[in-house]
């Protein structure tokens, strides 16, 4: 498996970002996440493990070299990533007094950016299996 360094640097980066993320949620003041005050303790519980297990399963997927896996986790990022967008645009645009709104633009960009590094791990994983079918072929020929 080989990964560019570029793609390796922003997944490392994005890993460090979810893992700070789910900590700060995990073992910060249980009663607001961010903007949003919340009742009761598990929000923040469900969030922050959201972070964590997804930073986690890209992390292992890397490690091992399953690009598959990678992409999973890099899915599950994904997806978290935008339930915060959503519930960032909720708040910040539909409660007045309009306010905030970056944080949903922040959030959605990291959704996409996500979305943009799970393409790329299923692209590249397909990439390297069909490179090893194609020289399995060659060398079945000789």
């Amino acid at each position: 498996m080989t990964v560019c360094r570029p793609m390796r640097v922003i997944i490392i980066v994005g890993v460090l970002t979810l893992l700070l993320r789910g900590a700060d949620y995990l073992t910060g003041d249980a009663t607001q996440i961010g903007l949003f005050r919340v009742d009761g303790d598990l929000p923040p519980l469900v969030w922050g493990l959201a972070c964590v297990i997804a930073a986690v399963i890209v992390s292992v997927g890397m490690l091992v070299k399953r690009l598959e896996v990678a992409a999973f986790g890099a899915l599950l990022a994904s997806a978290t990533y935008t339930m915060f967008a959503v519930q960032s645009a909720d708040q910040a645009l539909f409660t007045p007094p309009v306010d905030d709104w970056r944080f949903a633009a922040d959030y959605a960009a990291r959704a996409v950016t996500w979305g943009v590094i799970t393409g790329w791990l299923y692209m590249r994983a397909g990439v390297m299996e069909a490179r090893r079918k194609k020289a399995g072929e060659g060398a079945a020929r000789e």
